[in-house]
C-alpha cells in the first residue's frame, strides 16, 4: 500500500478535473460537456465520505446531482449523432434515412443544450458550484489529518458497497439480453470503477489491473447501449415518415438490422465475462488480510458474504 493521500488532495485534483472545461459547457463544447459530467459523477463518489457536516455534504450532493443529470440528455445525444455519422460515412451517398434521423437529432440535441444550460445561468451555477467545493477543500487542508483514518473506512466500506451492488445487477440481468437490466450493470460497473480509483489515489489496496477489468466492462455495455439509443431513435424517426419516404424507411430498417445484430455481438462477450466479472466483485467484499487493519464497517461487510 502506498502512503495515504489526504482528503483534501483527492477533493482538489477531483476539483480541478470539475474546473477544467467550465467555461466551453454553456457554448456546447462535446468534449468539454463529456468531461464536466464525469468529474461531476467522481465528486459525488468522493464527497459522502470525506466525513464533512452531513447538511453541507447533501447540499453538494444534490447540487451536483442536478449538473449531471442537466448534460446527462445533452451527452447522450452527442454520443448518438456520432454514431449515426460514422454509419453514413460507411454507408455512402444512400443515407437517405440516416439524414433525415440526422436532422431530427440535431434538433432535439439543441434543445436539450438550451434546457440544461438555461440561457447562461447554468454556468453561473456551475462556478459558484466550484467555489463553495473549493471553500471545503481549503477546510480540509486546515484540519490536516484529522478523522484521516474514518474517511478511509468510509471509502472502504463504499467500495464494499459498490462490489455489492454489481454483484446484484449481474445477477438480476443473468445472461439474458434484457435491455433495462444490462444497463443496470453498466451503472455498477461505473460507480464500482470510480470508488476503486478514489481507493487507490488515496493509497488503499486497488489495483490498476482490477480497475481497468471493470473499466472495459464498462466501455463494452456502453457501446452497447448507444446503439440501443440509435436503434430507439431510428424506429422513432421511422414512424414518423410519410408514406412517399419510403426509400429513407428501407434504410432505416437495414440499419436497424445491422445494429441489432452488433447488440446481439456485443452481448455475447459481455456473457462470456460475467462470471469473471461476477468473481472480481466478490474478491472486493472478501475480509482484509490483516483484520487489524480493517475497518468496522469492512469487517461487517466482509462477514455478511
Amino acid at each position: 500500500m502506498t502512503a495515504s493521500q489526504p482528503r483534501s488532495d483527492l477533493l482538489r485534483t477531483q476539483l480541478a478535473a470539475f474546473t477544467r472545461s467550465l467555461h466551453k459547457v454553456e457554448p456546447g463544447d462535446v468534449r468539454a460537456i463529456h468531461r464536466t459530467r464525469v468529474a461531476s459523477r467522481r465528486l459525488r463518489e468522493l464527497l459522502p465520505v470525506l466525513q464533512i457536516d452531513p447538511a453541507l455534504c447533501a447540499r453538494l450532493m444534490r447540487d451536483l446531482r442536478r449538473v449531471t443529470r442537466a448534460l446527462g440528455r445533452v451527452r447522450e445525444l452527442d454520443v448518438t449523432v456520432q454514431l449515426v455519422e460514422e454509419l453514413r460515412r460507411d454507408i455512402g451517398t444512400a443515407d437517405v434515412g440516416l439524414g433525415v434521423v440526422s436532422d431530427r437529432l440535431r434538433q432535439a440535441r439543441a434543445a436539450a443544450h438550451a434546457r440544461a444550460t438555461r440561457r447562461g445561468r447554468f454556468s453561473t451555477d456551475l462556478k459558484r458550484l466550484a467555489k463553495r467545493l473549493d471553500r471545503l477543500t481549503g477546510t480540509l487542508e486546515s484540519r490536516g489529518p484529522k478523522d484521516g483514518r474514518r474517511w478511509r473506512w468510509a471509502l472502504e466500506a463504499r467500495v464494499a458497497r459498490r462490489a455489492d451492488a454489481l454483484s446484484r445487477a449481474i445477477e438480476g440481468a443473468g445472461p439474458f439480453y434484457l435491455p433495462e437490466q444490462l444497463h443496470a450493470v453498466r451503472i455498477a460497473l461505473k460507480k464500482l470503477r470510480y470508488a476503486l480509483e478514489l481507493d487507490r489515489d488515496a493509497g488503499g489496496r486497488a489495483t490498476t489491473q482490477a480497475i481497468g477489468r471493470f473499466a472495459r466492462a464498462q466501455e463494452l455495455l456502453g457501446v452497447l447501449h448507444d446503439r440501443q439509443l440509435l436503434i430507439e431513435q431510428l424506429r422513432k424517426t421511422q414512424a414518423a415518415l410519410t408514406t412517399r419516404q419510403r426509400r429513407a424507411s428501407r434504410e432505416i430498417d437495414l440499419v436497424a438490422g445491422r445494429l441489432e445484430d452488433d447488440c446481439r455481438t456485443l452481448h455475447a462477450r459481455y456473457v462470456r465475462q460475467r462470471g469473471a466479472l461476477a468473481g472480481a466483485a466478490g474478491l472486493l467484499l472478501a475480509k482484509p488480510t490483516s483484520a487489524a487493519d480493517a475497518s468496522p464497517v469492512t469487517r461487517r461487510a466482509g462477514a455478511g458474504r
